[in-house]
């Protein structure tokens, strides 16, 4: 078999050797400098109709040196048929005439080994004349010859085109990354390489993008985002997974970025990481040089065909975004003649039909990222009954945004969808990040999904999970919300413009949900009062601030006890003294807790912490519940101050 797929590779090979460019194979008989012409069967390639095929030979990797000028061929071919095809590009510009030889280039192509390009340095690629000349500018595709990257590569073997340095490699149609289901390649970008494609990346077979660094991919600008003058389009689309066994796996992080007019993932399973200051934006890159919600909005070809973005379109199809550490994404797509504008997951197709079954889609958006819709977020309006969509949010810090509508499992003409979409917080904290609708939420169809993570309610805590211009629904179809502690309980609101989630019950004061008021608790005060965070759930005067006052309440009232009392027995007498100075921070600076003698909140041991506890006038009164008398004066406490301090400069010096 194997022997018969070569030679009818071969055969059509030969049929198209009767065009008028001409090939010439690697032998790699000399070195590996391309421009040695012992290494070649039929001469160096180095005109607009020559074909470079490296298949195999000696002395893998080709190399192209950094002082290369400007090299012109008709195409570049590496593993072909039964062989690895290695190049390393140094430096230079290599411009491939495809518009000339009519040939597609192809790292990794049918061939049953590995094959890889690498840029260096300065290198830039021009493929198939994507800048300029009179063709350019809208709808304009040089002569739309592809660029494949591991075609057909079997499983043990990879097709990759990787960028270092500032290279620079330009498309005038479409990059194609393991096309068709045998495909397995992978673009890999760092520094700050910079990839531009004028009509679309499909990731097909088993396809691996990896944007890092401050590296850059573009796709619907052949030139630079922005430039619509020297630029060429169509549809700028980053297609994933394609086909039902096809797996795509996206990472952009540090300060990478991909530029894409839309996005689409249609079966098989992708999977889109995004972290570190990493940036994923669908806006229209043709003619805006970033996003800039609200005005770069997608209205579509003037020619060519109108593409949405949507998520798991087929009921194989299964997508899964995390956007992590200060990572930010956000779609702007407004296309005329769609049923529907933005993102739609687990259903719709690129044309802005519902009528695709949907499969599953979850968006996690955590830590301080950002995910923002400029329109409407349509979650599940497919008509599979399979089909799932999950927006989840972890934490108090992630920002997500939609400027529209948002449409829970809703069909094209707004009655229920037969699948499910799930609105999940995991809460891992007092406070809990927003969903900001700016339009109208229609929940009624939806689902809510609550966890904790790493945190015990401590009772009183309110979450706004939803806030919207208009609430349609007067609750969710399904509301599913973590136990709490037997003392504590939930109480679900939904209004016209807030969905809000409150804990009653519970010991107020305890911070940590311990059932106790101890140290730990007015440490954690203390911490918050220093800090100047105001987080509502210490604000224990409800005056929006969290400051001494709100530790004078939780020592005089909510634990009944007064400033010095170290060990929180409930009585100020000499045992805390015994306590406080056992760790040696007084006056040396440290950082200290209450136990340590920090009575006065300033976060350290010193007089300042005596004088505080003293004028609070419980010291040896016994337990404060059982005392009536008023407080003496601060010049009574000036020997027992005095002998203290004297106590604890000899236990230092000791």
């Amino acid at each position: 078999m194997k022997r018969l797929r070569i030679l009818l590779i071969a055969s059509c090979w030969m049929g198209m050797l009767s065009t008028t460019w001409a090939q010439s194979q690697w032998s790699g008989a000399v070195d590996n400098d391309y421009f040695n012409a012992g290494n070649w069967s039929d001469g160096i390639p180095q005109d607009p109709e020559a074909i470079a095929l490296v298949d195999g030979g000696s002395n893998l990797p080709v190399v192209l040196p950094a002082s290369l000028e400007t090299l012109e061929v008709g195409g570049i071919q590496l593993g072909v048929f039964d062989g690895p095809g290695h190049l390393v590009q140094n430096g230079g510009t290599i411009v491939i005439a495809a518009d000339i030889s009519g040939v597609e280039s192809s790292v990794g192509d049918a061939a049953f080994d590995s094959a890889s390009w690498t840029l260096n340095g300065n290198s830039t690629v021009l493929y198939d004349d994507p800048l300029g000349g009179n063709n350019a500018g809208f709808d304009t595709d040089g002569s739309g010859k592809d660029f494949d990257v591991g075609k057909s590569v079997p499983e043990e073997s990879l097709g990759k085109l990787i960028m270092h340095g500032n290279s620079l490699f330009r498309i005038s149609d479409d990059l194609k990354i393991a096309d068709g289901t045998d495909g397995h390649g992978a673009l890999r970008m760092d520094g700050n390489a910079v990839m531009t494609v004028g009509s679309g990346i499909s990731a097909s077979g088993t396809a691996i993008i990896d944007v890092l660094g401050n590296a850059l991919l573009v796709t619907g600008n052949s030139a630079d985002p922005g430039d619509s003058v020297n630029g060429r389009t169509n549809e700028g689309y980053l297609t994933l997974s394609s086909g039902g066994s096809h797996v795509s796996e996206v990472t952009v992080a540090d300060s990478g970025r991909i530029y894409a007019r839309t996005l689409q993932q249609r079966a098989g399973i992708s999977t889109i990481n995004v972290s570190g200051n990493g940036q994923f934006h669908v806006f229209d890159v043709f003619n805006f040089a970033e996003p800039n919600l609200g005005v770069a909005t997608v209205t579509g070809s003037s020619g060519g065909p109108q593409r949405t973005s949507h998520l798991s379109e087929n009921a194989d199809g299964e997508t899964y975004i995390t956007l992590s550490d200060n990572a930010s994404m956000s779609i702007d797509s407004d296309l005329e003649d769609s049923e529907w504008s933005g993102l739609s997951i687990s259903g719709g197709n690129n044309r802005g039909a519902t009528a695709a079954a949907g499969g599953i889609t979850v968006i996690e958006v955590r830590d301080s990222a950002s995910f923002v819709i400029q329109q409407d977020l349509n979650m599940t309006n497919g008509v599979g009954d399979l089909a799932e969509s999950t927006l989840k949010v972890r934490g108090p810090d992630a920002t997500v945004q939609i400027n529209g509508n948002l449409r829970m499992a809703m069909d094209g003409f707004g009655d229920p969808a037969l699948g499910t979409a799930t609105l999940h917080a995991v809460i891992t904290g007092s406070s809990h990040s927003t969903i900001v609708v700016g339009e109208s939420a229609m929940i009624e169809n939806g689902n809510l999904v609550v966890e904790f993570d790493g945190y015990t309610p401590r009772g009183g805590e309110t979450y706004d999970i939803l806030a919207a211009s208009q609430i349609e629904g007067v609750n969710f179809s399904e509301v599913t919300l973590p136990a709490l502690p037997d003392d504590r309980t939930w109480d679900v609101q939904v209004t016209d413009s807030l969905v809000r989630l409150m804990i009653s019950g519970g010991l107020l004061g305890d911070f940590d949900g311990s059932g106790a008021l101890d140290a730990a608790d007015i440490d954690q005060l203390t911490g918050i009062a220093l800090a100047g965070s105001n987080d509502s759930a210490f604000d224990l005067t409800s005056d929006g601030l969290v400051n001494g006052e709100d530790r004078t309440v939780w020592i005089s009232q909510l634990r009944n006890t007064y400033l010095g009392d170290a060990n929180l027995d409930g009585e100020f007498n000499s045992s805390d003294f015994v306590a406080v100075f056992t760790d040696g921070k007084f006056e040396t600076g440290q950082p200290a807790t209450w136990g340590q003698g920090d009575w006065n909140g300033d976060g350290v041991f010193g007089t300042s912490d005596f004088v505080a506890a003293f004028s609070d006038g419980g010291f040896e009164i016994g337990p404060k519940g059982a005392v009536s008398a008023v407080p003496e004066p601060h010049g009574v406490m000036a020997l027992p101050l005095a002998v203290l301090l004297t106590w604890g400069l000899l236990r230092r010096r000791r």
